[in-house]
Formats: C-alpha cells, structure tokens, sequence
C-alpha cells in the first residue's frame, strides 16, 4: 500500500497511484485539505474515515470504486463533488453526496447533503456518524434505507419515512440520541432488529398498518457487558405509539414492552 504525507494540513497523495488503500488516512485529524490524482481508480474502505478536520473532497473522472465508510466520522465534511466526467459516480443537483449512477444510490453523504428526489437507495453506513447534519429530508423517490445509514446520526430530532420506502435495514437510525419523533407513512413489508436502537430521546412514534413483519428489538439494543454477556436495553423515553385501530393487536403482541404507550387511531 503507498505511504502518503500531510504537509500543513494537506494530504499529498503523488500522481501515478491507483489505489488509496484502506484506512490509508483513517484518524489523520490534521487532514484538512487533498487533492486526488486522475490516476486513482479505488479508494478502499474508511480510507479517509476519523478525519474530522476534513473540509472537502473532490472525487475525479477515474474513480470507479469506492468502499465502505469512506468518511465515517468526517464531522467538519461539507463539500463533496464528483466530477462531471465520472461514468460510475455523480453529485447530482449540487447535493453534497456520492451518487451510484447506474443504481441511483447515494453511498457517501455529509453535514451539507441534500438528497435528490432521484436517489432510490441509501446505502449502508452513508451517513454513518454524521452528527453535525441536524435534519434529513428523505424523498418520494427512495425505495429502500440500508442497515447502518444513518447510525449515530445525533442531530437528528424529527424524522420522516415517505411511502416510497418498502425496506427498513437493521441499525439504520441506531444511536440516534436526540431523535423524538418517527413518523412511518411507508408500505413498509418489514422493519428489521433495533432500527431505532439506542435512540434514548425518542417519544413518539407513528407505525402504518401494512407491515408484514417487525422485529420485537425495533426500539431496542443489544449490549455487550465487561464480561461478554448480552444484555437489552429499552427504550425508556417512548411514551406514545401510534398505530392504526386494525393492527393494534399485531403490534401489542410484538412490542410488550411498550403496552403503556400505546394509543390506537380510530
């Protein structure tokens, strides 16, 4: 894997790499600024994750792969652009993301990424740790939230899901920690393990009535103690469910923990 160098806060990076390997500048808080060379065909997974000074990032025409949680935790990110001769990646509508363009999916977002009514994936980890981006607007066009999207997303208090989403991945809004309000208007078929686990601020809660299958840890987490035991954890801030009058019982049975929450819509 090549060694690359910060210089005043610079990451030099000499033309003719191909590949920014894995964790190549992973915790470099110093990082500030880059620039990629045109030879760069891969930037492999948390290559840049940690580096919270990190201010923007332009990805050139010859990247065609790019891994996972690339800027996990790149706090101070605000600027992300594609270039516009890239053929696998785009940052459409001047979003302040990374956009599959074949797939429609947004793989890497940051504290200033809008996210276009285009956009029908959020990728797993896509916004993983971004704490400073203090609302999300989930649009019409998106399809599926991928497990872990939006992990550790503590900015976020007041939360929609559009009826365009069907599929709801594990952890997607785990640990957001000052999230009070989830509104589901979706046609959801299942809503995987603690989506919403760790979410310690969180009051209320709409559920639609089309879901086929709902795990019973969805407001919950899994802890590991010093000793390697597992142990629940339960959201205890949840102080109102609602739910259509027809699914009451479906959901009764499946969360009873959360019997004292629950008020049924007529």
């Amino acid at each position: 894997m090549a060694k690359f160098e910060i210089k005043d806060g610079v990451g030099i990076i000499p033309e003719g790499t191909e590949e920014i390997g894995m964790s190549a500048f992973q915790n470099c808080t110093e990082l500030t600024n880059l620039v990629i060379p045109d030879s760069v065909t891969e930037i492999r997974m948390q290559a840049f994750s940690g580096c919270s000074s990190l201010k923007n990032i332009v990805i050139p025409d010859s990247v065609t792969r790019i891994g996972d949680r690339v800027f996990e935790g790149c706090t101070g990110l605000s600027s992300i652009v594609v270039s516009k001769g890239n053929e696998v990646y785009d940052s459409r509508d001047n979003c302040n993301a990374i956009i599959e363009t074949a797939s429609n999916k947004l793989i890497c977002g940051c504290k200033s990424t809008i996210i276009p009514d285009s956009v029908e994936i959020i990728e797993s980890s896509a916004f993983r740790g971004c704490t400073d981006l203090a609302e999300i607007v989930i649009p019409n066009s998106v399809k599926e939230i991928a497990c872990y999207a939006f992990v550790n997303f503590t900015g976020l208090t007041n939360l929609t899901i559009p009826e365009s989403v069907t599929k709801l991945g594990s952890h997607a809004f785990e640990n957001c920690t000052n999230l009070k309000s989830v509104v589901i208007l979706g046609k959801l078929k299942k809503i995987d393990r603690e989506t919403f686990g760790g979410c310690s601020s969180l009051e209320t809660v709409t559920l639609p009535g089309g879901i086929g299958n709902i795990h019973e840890t969805l407001f919950n987490s899994v802890k590991e103690d010093e000793n390697g035991r597992y142990y629940m954890v339960f959201c205890k801030t949840l102080k109102t469910i609602y739910v259509p009058l027809k699914k009451a019982e479906y959901y009764k049975k499946r969360l009873p923990e959360f019997l004292h929450a629950f008020i049924v819509e007529q």
